[in-house]
């Protein structure tokens, strides 16, 4: 990033000689702290807003099939739920929707 001379700089260093800009990423960064994840699990939560979704008139539950998994697969996805669940970011539940779940992996 280039600063008001036109020579290279970071904004690390733009915000170090900037006490006021400095001042005010901290003051946010105390403002909002509560939204923050502090770990890798730390999924956050609100209860500001209730999902509703308007139907078509007519509209019939659809229930995909379920996908089979490799018993890996199936074993690593139990664990994962289960956290979920402990960590309240899933809930169970009982619908007539539903959606075949598609698994995502990640190397890390």
């Amino acid at each position: 990033m280039k600063d008001d001379s036109g020579s290279e700089n970071s904004s690390g260093t733009l915000l170090q000689n900037n006490k006021k800009a400095l001042q005010k990423r901290e003051d946010l960064f105390l403002e909002f702290f509560d939204v923050i994840s502090k770990t890798k699990t730390d999924y956050g939560k609100t209860s500001y807003t209730k999902l509703n979704i308007d139907l078509i008139p007519g509209a019939q539950p659809f229930k995909g099939r379920a996908r089979a998994f490799n018993p890996k697969q199936e074993e690593d996805l139990k664990k994962q739920m289960n956290a979920w669940q402990q960590e309240d970011v899933i809930e169970p539940a009982n619908s007539p929707w539903g959606a075949p779940l598609i698994l995502s992996l990640i190397h890390i």
